[in-house]
């Protein structure tokens, strides 16, 4: 036998030896039903219209987990210390809460995970920030129109950079119903660019207008050690992350934040599937 043909017998070999692994799926996740989140776009509805499960239903209509578990309180929310209900100015036909310039507060996320994440995070958060005391992203005006947190322009036109006056943000894990990862384990994130590795607590981030910010979470490894000193387990489908946004009383714009605003991205094993019972609207 020559050594092509001993070649192509050990492949066969290694691959009849493999166990067979599920495939990886886009997936992303947010608080309440993915399906009906108010920033979904053509990608998204490419997921919602692909990802099935084993029995035909598409997972993201099937993604509603604001409700209350007695062993692990509330698994899906949104909460907020900064205002009362209000339009928000960015977005027509959304409703969001602000904090307004040189006043501080905080927000908070947290999201299901419906698959097992077989690669890192990503946590998209869209907002509105604006000028102080401005109501339009597309003001036409000195003192109208979007701007940058921990960016202030003084009357003169003259722009300052303030780095401690941009919001700080947090990211936190807790074990669903088959989960392992102890609970309020701090995840770490990947800088971009550069990816150097932080624990993402308190981590200073610009946003800007009503653009798309985006933090890179490391995917959790089984018995690795975060930078917090913690020992890790890999996260499961039924997981939650738990996302805080504090914003310091330096702050230098009208923020707006609201429960559809931050989405988890990330590639899922298939199969992995954790479902409501009921179909969301």
């Amino acid at each position: 036998m020559d050594l092509k043909r001993i070649l192509v017998a050990l492949v066969a070999v290694a691959f009849l030896c493999t166990p067979a692994f599920a495939g990886e799926q886009p997936e992303f996740d947010a608080v309440g039903c993915d399906a009906t989140n108010f920033f979904n776009d053509y990608v998204k509805q490419l997921v919602i219209q692909n990802n099935i499960n084993w029995d035909g239903r598409p997972i993201n209509l099937f993604s509603d987990f604001i409700d209350w578990n007695p062993d692990m309180g509330w698994i899906e929310y949104f909460d907020q210390h900064a205002s009362q209900v209000k339009a928000d100015p960015c977005f027509p036909g959304y409703l969001s809460h602000f904090i307004t310039a040189w006043n501080g507060g905080w927000f908070e996320w947290q999201i299901m995970l419906q698959k097992k994440p077989d690669t890192d995070l990503d946590i998209n958060i869209r907002d509105c920030v604006l000028k102080m005391n401005s109501f339009t992203p597309f003001g036409d005006e000195p003192f109208e129109g979007a701007s940058q947190t921990g960016r202030y322009i003084m009357p003169w036109g003259q722009s300052f950079w303030l780095i401690d006056s941009n919001p700080r943000i947090t990211v936190t894990a807790y074990p669903g119903e088959y989960g392992n990862i102890t609970p309020g384990t701090i995840l770490d994130c990947r800088t971009t660019p550069g990816l150097f590795l932080l624990p993402l607590k308190e981590l200073l981030y610009t946003s800007k207008a009503l653009w798309e910010e985006s933090v890179v979470v490391v995917m959790p490894e089984d018995g690795a050690v975060s930078l917090s000193g913690v020992v890790l387990r890999r996260l499961e489908a039924g997981d939650m992350l738990r996302i805080r946004v504090d914003v310091p009383t330096t702050n230098t714009v009208d923020l707006y934040y609201g429960e559809d605003n931050v989405v988890v991205k990330y590639v899922g094993i298939h199969g992995s599937e954790y479902l409501a019972d009921d179909l969301c609207e």
